[in-house]
Order: C-alpha cells, then sequence, then structure tokens
C-alpha cells in the first residue's frame, strides 16, 4: 500500500527534505488508499507553532517565512478535515492558541515525526561474520 505522506520539508533540523532525493507532493496525487499526499512539512509546522506558541518562531526554525508556516498549517487543516475545515490553530490570537482538535491532534503529529526520525536516524544493521578458517585458506573451483 502506498504511504500518504511525502518528504517535503526544506529545513536541515527536521532532515525530511526535497535535497535528499525526497519524493515530491505532486498536485491531486492520490496513493491507494484513496488519501492526497500529505506533505512532513506541514507536520513540522504545526509541532513547531504548538511548542512555540508563536508563528515566527516555528519559520525560523524551519528557515521559510511566516506565511509559509500559516498556509501549512492550513494545508494540514484541510488535509485532516477531508474538506470540511476544522482548525488546529485559533485565527487571529497571539501568543498562538490550539483548538480543541489541535491539542486532540498535537501527540499524534508529533509521535508521526518521532516514528520517521527513530525509522531514518535508527541504527544500522551491520552483520559481523567470523569463521575460524582465513578467507584465503578457501579454494574456490573455476566455474
Amino acid at each position: 500500500m502506498a504511504c500518504p505522506l511525502f518528504f517535503g520539508s526544506s529545513y536541515p533540523e527536521a532532515g525530511f527534505g526535497e535535497s535528499r532525493g525526497a519524493a515530491v507532493d505532486q498536485k491531486g496525487e492520490k496513493g491507494e488508499a484513496g488519501f492526497e499526499a500529505m506533505r512532513l512539512s506541514w507536520l513540522e509546522a504545526f509541532v513547531r507553532t504548538a511548542r512555540s506558541k508563536k508563528r515566527t518562531a516555528a519559520a525560523a526554525e524551519m528557515g521559510v517565512s511566516q506565511a509559509t508556516v500559516t498556509k501549512h498549517i492550513q494545508k494540514l487543516e484541510r488535509w485532516l478535515s477531508g474538506g470540511l475545515y476544522r482548525p488546529l490553530v485559533a485565527d487571529n490570537v497571539w501568543p498562538v492558541q490550539l483548538t480543541e482538535a489541535g491539542e486532540d491532534f498535537l501527540p499524534v503529529a508529533e509521535q508521526i515525526l518521532d516514528l520517521l526520525r527513530t525509522a531514518r536516524d535508527g541504527p544500522d544493521k551491520v552483520v559481523t561474520i567470523k569463521s575460524p578458517i582465513s578467507a584465503k585458506d578457501i579454494k574456490v573451483p573455476k566455474l
């Protein structure tokens, strides 16, 4: 099954960037489950805004403009609501306040990002093979 999450943020701390050969979100593309692609940069913008309580701080951390952070959050809100607009962040409130839906979704968004970082940064599986016989002592017949 195709995963509806597409890697697409451009800031180094998250590491989910297009410069790393990540998939590009294609407008209107749907996976096997029927979901339109969601970009991880949307989740990052939401989580960073929720933690800092400031869109400007989230934008600075991400290396994007405040307007981009706002657009990412709006796109995430639309993606999550399936066409029915359900805001995660209260409009025109400073410092930023999450709505009830935002409070409910924040731990989920954090878990998604943590799991993806763990999968990406996890230890490499190295297999060490030890043998009492030296490789130089093995005679392999020519084929």
